[in-house]
């Protein structure tokens, strides 16, 4: 008897972590992303067309986990001709703040692998902290507009000098 106890006990209070709210989702962002500090052992602030592309499971209304690939684009080093691009894999935590029914605004933070390549012997890959804000507007149960702002740590010179991504972005989420 005091297992069955145990076990009602135990489902009830699990009974939240597996509620309709659980959800994979998938989706696409397209902005602008802008380059600042050292980048691949040059100095550098420019702007670029950025593209990513995510998936994340919500736990409930206010957790989830998202993995997101994200092409920061191609930068111009200052005073050179030289060009570098730069990609990150991130795996962020989102803790999400419902205003209504379809609307909430988020936060979230986790670590990015990044890339930064120009051809140069500087060339560097890098784990960095991601972190970012945002909201999203749900159309219906399965589709959801998406707006925010993220910032990838990516590069490293000798000196010491980091270079950073600041993207700002909009785009489509698809819960499934």
């Amino acid at each position: 008897m005091e297992k069955i106890i145990i076990g009602v006990l135990l489902a009830t209070a699990l009974a939240p972590a597996y509620s309709a709210d659980e959800v994979f989702y998938v989706g696409a962002n397209l902005g602008q992303a802008r380059a600042s500090g050292t980048l691949s052992g040059g100095a550098s602030s420019a702007t670029d067309t950025s593209f990513s592309v995510l998936g994340g499971y919500q736990i409930n209304k206010i957790w989830a986990a998202e993995l997101q690939y994200v092409d920061l684009g191609r930068i111009a080093y200052s005073g050179s001709t030289t060009t570098a691009t730069s990609t990150a894999l991130a795996l962020s935590a989102l803790g999400m703040w419902p205003i209504d029914n379809n609307f909430s605004v988020f936060g979230k933070a986790g670590l990015a692998y990044s890339t930064t390549t120009s051809g140069r012997p500087q060339d560097t890959n890098r784990i960095g902290i991601a972190i970012g804000f945002g909201g999203q507007y749900n159309m219906s149960n399965v589709l959801g507009i998406r707006a925010g702002y993220d910032r990838y740590e990516v590069g490293k010179s000798s000196d010491g000098n980091d270079g950073n991504y600041g993207v700002i972005s909009a785009g489509l989420v698809y819960k499934f």
